[in-house]
C-alpha cells in the first residue's frame, strides 16, 4: 500500500511549460482562470474573470506531470514534489534526505521515492543563508531566486565569481563523480530503511555528442561505478533517460522542448509499468 509518493529532479519532473499545453488552457478555461501575459516566459500569474491574481500556474503542474499520473496509477493519498527547474543533483540529493529525516519508521513501508536525476554540470551553492543554483551553462544571474537575493551588485559579483569558477575549478569528472555518489548514497540510505524507490535519469547525467559533450571517457574512468548501476533493480540504465524517450518517440514538448501533458502521461505509464516488472512495488 503506497500512501504518499514523493519525486524530485530538474524542470523534467516539475513540469516547465506545462502551462502551454492545451489540456493546461483548457484547464483554465473550465475555472475562469486565464494566464496574465501568455507572451512574458518570466510571468507566471493566473487571473481571475475580475483579472485579480489568484495563482501561479507552477503551483498547477502537478495535475499534469509524469507525478501526477503517477500518483493516480499508484492511489497514493499524497504526492509531494520537490522538483525544482534547474536543479542540481546535489539539490535533488540534499532535498530528497531532508524528506526521509522527515519520515518515521511507520511511514518508511508506506512511501514511495522516485527520482529524475538531471544533467552532472549543474551544483548548487550555500549563499546569503539561502540555496542557489550555480550551474555550468547558466549565469548565476539567470539561475538566482530574486526573491531571496535581490542586491544587484551582488548577483553581478556572482556572475564574476561563476565565470572564474567555471575557467580555473570545474570540470566534467568531478560533476561525474559526484552523480554516481548521489545515486549509490541514495539508493543505499533507501534500501536500508526499507522505502520503496525507483530511479531514472530524466536527462543525461553527462553528454555524449553536441556542444557539451564531455571530454571524460566514462566507460573506462567509471567502470565499477557503472557495474555496480546496472545492476540495481531500482534503477534504470543510465543511458535510458526520459529526453531520449520522448525524442525516440516523437512526444510533444513545449517552446523550450520540455515534455507536454500527453509526453508526462506516457512517461508516467511506462515507468509504472517498468517498476511492475522489476519488482519495485
Amino acid at each position: 500500500m503506497i500512501e504518499t509518493l514523493y519525486t524530485n529532479g530538474c524542470s523534467w519532473t516539475f513540469g516547465a511549460e506545462l502551462e502551454q499545453d492545451p489540456a493546461f488552457q483548457q484547464y483554465l478555461a473550465d475555472n475562469n482562470l486565464h494566464v496574465e501575459d501568455p507572451d512574458d516566459d518570466y510571468n507566471w500569474n493566473i487571473l481571475d474573470r475580475n483579472n485579480q491574481i489568484v495563482s501561479r500556474y507552477n503551483l498547477h503542474y502537478n495535475d499534469f506531470n509524469w507525478g501526477g499520473r503517477l500518483k493516480t496509477l499508484t492511489g497514493a493519498k499524497e504526492f509531494i514534489n520537490d522538483a525544482l527547474g534547474g536543479a542540481s543533483n546535489t539539490r535533488i540529493l540534499r532535498k530528497t534526505l531532508d524528506y526521509v529525516y522527515s519520515l518515521t519508521p511507520s511511514d518508511y513501508k508506506k512511501t514511495l521515492i522516485v527520482i529524475g536525476w538531471t544533467t552532472s554540470e549543474r551544483d548548487e551553492v550555500y549563499v546569503n543563508n539561502t540555496w542557489q543554483r550555480w550551474n555550468l551553462v547558466q549565469p548565476f544571474s539567470t539561475t538566482v531566486d530574486q526573491l531571496e537575493i535581490t542586491d544587484e551588485v551582488y548577483i553581478k559579483h556572482m556572475d564574476q565569481l561563476h565565470e572564474q569558477y567555471n575557467a580555473l575549478v570545474y570540470n566534467d569528472y568531478a560533476r561525474i563523480k559526484s552523480y554516481f555518489n548521489s545515486v549509490f548514497l541514495l539508493t543505499n540510505t533507501l534500501n536500508n530503511l526499507g522505502i520503496k524507490h525507483y530511479f531514472f535519469n530524466a536527462l543525461p547525467a553527462w553528454w555524449e555528442g553536441g556542444e557539451y559533450k564531455t571530454d571524460v571517457n566514462v566507460q573506462e574512468e567509471f567502470s565499477k561505478e557503472l557495474e555496480w548501476h546496472e545492476n540495481q533493480k531500482n534503477i534504470q540504465n543510465f543511458r535510458d533517460s526520459f529526453m531520449h524517450y520522448v525524442h525516440m518517440n516523437d512526444l510533444p514538448t513545449g517552446k523550450y522542448l520540455h515534455p507536454l501533458h500527453f509526453a508526462h502521461t506516457v512517461w508516467a505509464d511506462y515507468i509504472w509499468q517498468d517498476m511492475q516488472a522489476r519488482g519495485v512495488v
